[in-house]
């Protein structure tokens, strides 16, 4: 099975090198560069076509989310996660805007990084522990099958499921 190539655009050395061996545990997953800054993110990118870019929104020498558009000219078939502090909707809109296909707080839990990667691998879009194609999905079945109630219900209480 060929193994998911992840470019990893962070700043900080300590969350780098605690994040390589957690997704180099995966099995299915392989971080094959590095980079803490935009420019070496760029330059990891164009040598090394990843599949999925984990990039910083908060890079020294470039924002992130202006760095994505650049990400997704060059380099189509790459899928970026955008990883961050920042818990503020008009980030998470600004980094969708610009081409990320999944958003990642640096506080959540170790398992909501395995599965944003590999939703994003999936052609899927990923919101911090939510698959947004998964929800799309449920929502378009419920409103054909005439329970729109079952939408607007969940959507006001996000993690109840539909019945």
């Amino acid at each position: 099975m060929d193994r998911i190539k992840i470019l990893l655009a962070e700043d900080h050395v300590l969350l780098r090198e605690t994040m390589k061996p957690l997704l180099n545990a995966q099995p299915d997953l392989e971080v094959v560069a590095e980079a803490g800054t935009a420019a070496g993110a760029l330059e990891q990118a164009e040598a090394l076509k990843p599949d999925v870019i984990l990039l910083d929104i908060t890079l020294p020498d470039r924002s992130g989310i202006s760095l994505l558009p650049e990400l997704r000219q060059r380099f189509p078939t790459s899928r970026v996660v955008a990883l961050t502090m920042h818990n503020e909707p008009e980030f998470m809109r600004s980094a969708f805007a610009a081409g990320a296909a999944g958003y990642v707080l640096k506080s959540s839990v170790p398992e909501v990084l395995l599965e944003a990667i590999r939703a994003v691998y999936r052609g899927e879009e990923f919101e911090n522990g939510r698959n947004l194609s998964q929800q799309a999905d449920q929502e378009t079945r419920l409103h054909e099958s005439g329970r729109p109630d079952e939408i607007r219900d969940r959507n006001r209480h996000p993690g109840r499921s539909a019945k």
